[in-house]
């Protein structure tokens, strides 16, 4: 009687121990981001990159910098949503031409070769050159399942990028069903307004207000703006 209930003891430790090995598991095909950066961090800021000059852009970051622009790539959940991402920045770091020499790279505010921009956020050579490649082909957006663009004006696919980064920037994610809320002191004509605003300064046509609703209804359902009330908090006085 005693060594059944040992050898039951026993299956039950086992058991205990396999569920908490699943669980660890799952945690790690959560947490672990899509890819993996090509060189360290460590090892980027003894690299040199521009043939033409001693000086190599590096030096101007830290290792913070490089740090916080690969956390926001590698966050993303898919490969598609980190082209996206790529893509966007070019469209906002060059003028109409597309061509290479318009593009300019940057990292944490400080003006860098292309090469460190693509070794800062990780992003292997081979892929790095086919987005830039599709990039000034047209291709502006990128969407699952194809690799294509959309059949919009430029105009309209500026603008979703420029409100894909907008509410990258502001918006606040909800743990419970995954949409995105902005500000509740905002409406869709501000965020219009602002996308209008921003746009023009650097020279780009923006699309129709009604042609950016449909935009916001289409392709970012997941954002939304609450009603102010939903935010709001009672206060009682005793």
């Amino acid at each position: 009687m005693i060594v059944i209930v040992l050898y039951l003891n026993i299956i039950d430790i086992f058991i205990s121990r396999y569920v908490l090995a699943c669980e660890h598991v799952n945690e790690l095909m959560v947490s672990t981001p899509i890819g993996k950066p090509e060189y360290p961090i460590v090892e980027l800021l003894t690299k040199k990159c521009c043939s033409r000059t001693c000086v190599t852009c590096f030096r101007k970051l830290s290792a913070v910098d490089i740090e916080d622009v690969r956390k926001r790539f590698y966050s993303l959940p898919t490969e598609t949503s980190q082209n996206q991402l790529v893509i966007d920045y070019l469209i906002h770091h060059s003028d109409c031409s597309r061509s290479a020499d318009s593009i300019s790279f940057c990292v944490a505010g400080k003006t860098v070769c292309k090469l460190c921009w693509r070794m800062c956020y990780g992003i292997k050579y081979t892929r790095f050159n086919s987005l830039i490649a599709k990039f000034q082909s047209g291709i502006l957006q990128i969407e699952h399942g194809r690799q294509g663009l959309r059949s919009c004006r430029d105009s309209t696919v500026r603008a979703a990028s420029w409100l894909r980064i907008f509410v990258d920037k502001v918006g606040d994610r909800m743990p419970t069903d995954g949409t995105i809320h902005l500000p509740s002191c905002l409406t869709k004509s501000d965020v219009y307004n602002l996308a209008q605003e921003d746009l023009s300064q650097g020279g780009v046509p923006m699309c129709s207000r009604s042609s950016f609703f449909r935009l916001w209804k289409n392709d970012f359902k997941h954002v939304k703006i609450p009603p102010v009330s939903s935010n709001r908090v009672t206060v009682y006085s005793e």
